[in-house]
């Protein structure tokens, strides 16, 4: 079992608000982003805290400009620890706590909507999130990863799809019921939240969301998406500084994690091979096709990655913490 960041109450957390939605939003130069998403979630039904990754941009101005609370992040330390950072500042007496990505266009009335008349056996609920074009985003709703498919993933022999017609059936009820939601807008109750450990630290960017929903469905909760609220998120954007070669990077390193703590030894081998290799071919292609970034920084990084996939691999099996990336060093080298 992985060692999780205790989430618990801070000294300078906001006063307890029994009823309020507290709302946590991770920045990483997302300035633009921010002045268009903090607008429609400042309210009465609402406590809003920006937790900023470091950026280089004017994010924490405007955010503090906009009236939310800030809390600067030393470091760029990762959605999973920013978001944990938010709900310690939160403090306890919400009933619900709302993780969202910048980049995702919601508001306080989407966050009544799906906080009314929840069943209480629902832990973690979502909105219907869209692509700019309308069409729900791949990741919206899936079931829990098994090592050969995201093995194939890597090879590229499958990739994620939305369950359409699950997804946008309304006649079946309000919600549809799936094992993993996607982290960009996610609703946790408080009291769940805390007794499930919070996001899980191991975890820099990418499966974060996968762990905490394997985690609330092992504890006995569901997972549900809410059909009747729509959001779009612009997928991506908010990960724009980073080359699409250090998001496959980061996201290999993710999986071989997330086999560690759920999986075996086998299962973490086999994810960590074919995300290896796959990762090479890819960048082998994209050499050739003259779109990869230079030589030597990639050849840095795939022997860091190399280290990282075998150090997960040979770790003994349930008896130590995962690997805790020190800093982003994929998506920032």
């Amino acid at each position: 079992m992985s060692a999780r960041s205790k989430v618990s109450d801070d000294a300078n957390a906001l006063p307890d608000q029994t009823g309020l939605v507290g709302v946590v939003v991770v920045s990483r130069d997302s300035s633009s982003h921010l002045r268009a998403l903090l607008p429609h979630l400042l309210d009465s039904f609402t406590q809003v805290v920006v937790v900023d990754n470091k950026s280089e941009d004017d994010s924490v101005e405007i955010a503090k400009a906009a009236g939310a609370r800030v809390v600067p992040m030393p470091v760029n330390a990762g959605y999973s620890a920013a978001c944990n950072e938010g709900a310690r500042q939160l403090g306890s007496g919400l009933e619900w706590l709302a993780f969202a990505n910048p980049d995702v266009v919601l508001s306080a009335e989407n966050l009544r909507a799906l906080t009314t008349d929840v069943p209480e056996d629902i832990w973690a609920v979502a909105p219907l999130t869209v692509a700019p074009d309308g069409r729900p985003v791949p990741d919206v709703a899936r079931p829990a990863p098994t090592p050969s498919f995201v093995a194939a993933m890597f090879m590229g022999l499958t990739r994620s799809k939305a369950p359409l017609e699950g997804l946008t059936d309304k006649r079946n009820g309000r919600y549809y019921y799936a094992d993993i939601l996607s982290g960009s807008c996610l609703l946790i109750r408080q009291n769940r939240f805390t007794a499930v450990g919070g996001w899980d630290e191991a975890f820099f960017f990418n499966c974060e969301d996968i762990d905490i929903c394997v985690r609330i469905r092992a504890a006995g909760g569901l997972s549900a998406i809410d059909k009747t609220v729509q959001v779009t998120h612009e997928k991506g954007r908010s990960s724009a500084h980073a080359t699409g070669e250090a998001r496959r990077l980061e996201l290999a390193r993710a999986y071989a994690t997330y086999f560690q703590i759920h999986g075996s030894r086998w299962d973490t081998a086999l994810v960590a091979a074919a995300a290896y290799f796959g990762c090479v071919a890819r960048h082998l292609v994209e050499r050739a096709l003259r779109r990869s970034p230079r030589l030597a920084a990639s050849r840095l990084s795939y022997r860091r990655l190399q280290r990282v996939l075998w150090a997960t691999v040979k770790q003994t099996y349930r008896k130590s913490p995962p690997i805790r990336p020190a800093r982003a060093e994929f998506l920032d080298p």
